[in-house]
């Protein structure tokens, strides 16, 4: 069986100390020949692709990276997702999901402080008359 972790699960991005974040992903699996995918998203333009490439690594650390591995993901902005899955061998997640995966995790990113927004842009009124009330809103 195998098992993803997100250290955070959870993205709080403070804009006074940068525009992005990161998360760290530690898997743990039994079998060498699955796969890790990744994405930012979700959407449909965005693919899932293999999240790690440990071919520069000795023979016998990319043995061991295989089963047991951590690295840190890509910057997420605040509103995006960032998806990680364990698939079998031959699986594609751009064909074959459900099918095939082992494990995943989402972790989600989002702002410390909301935006401010100015969503009335004018009013009219209010206007009062004997058995009315009248108050015009214009918003974005």
């Amino acid at each position: 069986m195998a098992t993803l972790t997100a250290n955070p699960d959870l993205i709080i991005v403070d804009l006074n100390q940068g525009p992005t974040g990161t998360t760290e992903i530690k898997y743990e699996n039994k079998r060498s020949s699955d796969v890790v995918w990744h994405r930012i998203g979700p959407t449909p333009t965005n693919k899932w692709v293999e999240a790690l490439d440990l071919s520069s690594l000795p023979a016998d650390q990319e043995k061991a990276a295989q089963i047991n591995f951590k690295f840190d993901s890509q910057p997420i902005s605040p509103g995006e997702v960032y998806q990680v899955k364990i698939m079998r061998e031959g699986a594609d997640p751009n064909r074959t999901l459900p099918e095939g995966v082992e494990a995943e995790v989402d972790v989600m990113c989002l702002r410390k402080v909301p935006e401010t927004r100015q969503f009335i842009t004018d009013q009219n009124g209010p206007e009062v008359g004997g058995t009315f009330v009248w108050h015009r809103i214009i918003t974005q």
